[in-house]
């Protein structure tokens, strides 16, 4: 995606070789070739190490040098978008396959993020589910839907959403939601309200009995 090597050239190295190598602080190796194009990569990508100036490359070594030049400009996008926000290892990554890099170049990325503490789908998960019952009371089947739209996994955003909102703080939210509510609303209404905000029917259910006939353990 990153490379400027010639298209026709990019299957096999040809006669395509290394001209000269450019270090940068903070900008990683530009390896410019025999043809005038040129490739940017990390300083410590592995393909840099067995190299050789003016030698032609062969197939695998081009090749091998517009992967590293991927995942280069791959962490310099994750990089940037974490710092304006957090977000989930599946957005990212599809955000990445949608500009058309390589799915095994972007998970290679990713796991370098996730291992260095960079990217944490738990820790993104609980800040998420914190930050939407501080704007609103909502149930645990809008918390998980919404959460598997931000690209969390099934597991782990079942887990939080478990360990975060066990029932009886459901339930909690679920009475704090219909303390908004008109007290003149019957309460299939307030059913079909709780439902639409995605609390699950058990608890909706004892949320409305508590409202209208002070039955705190209907529906259980």
């Amino acid at each position: 995606m990153s490379s400027s090597v010639p298209a026709e050239t990019g299957a096999g190295g040809g006669d395509l070789s290394i001209a000269r190598l450019v270090e940068e602080e903070g900008r990683g190796t530009e390896v410019l070739l025999s043809d005038g194009s040129s490739l940017r990569v990390a300083g410590d990508a592995p393909e840099l190490l067995r190299l050789e100036l003016h030698r032609p490359l062969t197939a695998a070594e081009l090749k091998g040098l517009r992967a590293a030049a991927d995942r280069r400009e791959i962490a310099r996008r994750v990089f940037a978008w974490l710092q304006r926000r957090a977000q989930a290892r599946g957005r990212l990554r599809q955000k990445l396959i949608d500009l058309e890099f390589s799915p095994v170049s972007v998970d290679a990325v990713l796991d370098q993020f996730e291992a260095r503490g960079f990217l944490d789908d738990e820790k993104f998960a609980r800040l998420f589910v914190g930050d939407q019952l501080r704007k609103r009371p909502v149930g645990a089947l809008w918390l998980l839907a919404k959460l598997r739209e931000q690209g969390v996994g099934r597991d782990i955003a079942e887990r939080v959403v478990a360990e975060d909102l066990p029932p009886e703080a459901e339930l909690a939210e679920a009475r704090r939601a219909l303390g908004k509510r008109s007290s003149a609303e019957d309460p299939v209404k307030s059913l079909r309200f709780l439902s639409g905000r995605g609390f699950r029917q058990s608890i909706a259910r004892r949320a409305a009995a508590e409202r209208f006939h002070g039955d705190a353990g209907a529906g259980d």
